[in-house]
C-alpha cells in the first residue's frame, strides 16, 4: 500500500537522513549525504514551481503511459542509477541544489500542505496531478533512502 505524503511521512524522512553522518556512503551509485538533501529538495522545489530544471523529456507517448502506470499505478519500485539525458544522449548532472537539513524540512513541510504547481512536466511521465506528484515523490525519497540504508 503507497504511504501517504503527511506529517509522519515528513517526521520519518527528515529523521532518516539526520542520522545519517556527513560522510555517508550510498549501497550504489555515488550521492554524498549532501547530494542526496539537495536532490531531493530541488525534486520538491520544482514541484512547487520554485525550482526550474530543463530536463527533456526522457520517454515517448507509449513508454510514459506504461512506466507511469507501473510506478505510479502497481507500485513497482523505482529502478537505480536513473540518468536523465540530454538532447544528443549525453548524461545531464544530478538535479540538485545548495541546502540544508532544515531547508529540506521547510520544503517538505510546503509539498505536504500545497496543492503542487510544478515548474514543468516530469521528464518520464509528462503531466501529473499535484497527488500524482506526492506519490512520486514518496516513493522517489523512498528510493534515495534504501540507498542509503535507512528505509522507511
Amino acid at each position: 500500500m503507497a504511504r501517504a505524503f503527511d506529517a509522519r511521512f515528513v517526521e520519518e524522512v527528515v529523521a532518516r537522513v539526520a542520522s545519517l553522518p556527513e560522510n555517508a556512503l550510498p549501497r550504489w551509485g555515488r550521492m554524498t549525504r549532501a547530494d542526496l538533501v539537495g536532490h531531493l529538495l530541488a525534486a520538491l522545489e520544482f514541484t512547487l514551481g520554485e525550482f526550474e530544471a530543463d530536463i527533456p523529456f526522457q520517454a515517448g507517448p507509449w513508454t510514459r503511459k506504461l512506466l507511469k502506470l507501473l510506478i505510479l499505478g502497481l507500485n513497482v519500485p523505482m529502478r537505480r542509477h536513473v540518468v536523465f539525458k540530454d538532447e544528443r544522449g549525453g548524461a545531464l548532472p544530478l538535479l540538485k541544489r545548495e541546502g540544508t537539513l532544515e531547508d529540506l524540512r521547510r520544503a517538505l513541510d510546503r509539498t505536504k500542505e500545497t496543492d503542487l504547481r510544478p515548474s514543468g512536466p516530469h521528464p518520464y511521465f509528462g503531466a501529473l496531478t499535484s497527488d500524482e506528484w506526492k506519490r512520486l515523490h514518496v516513493k522517489h525519497i523512498a528510493h534515495h533512502l534504501r540507498q542509503f540504508g535507512v528505509p522507511l
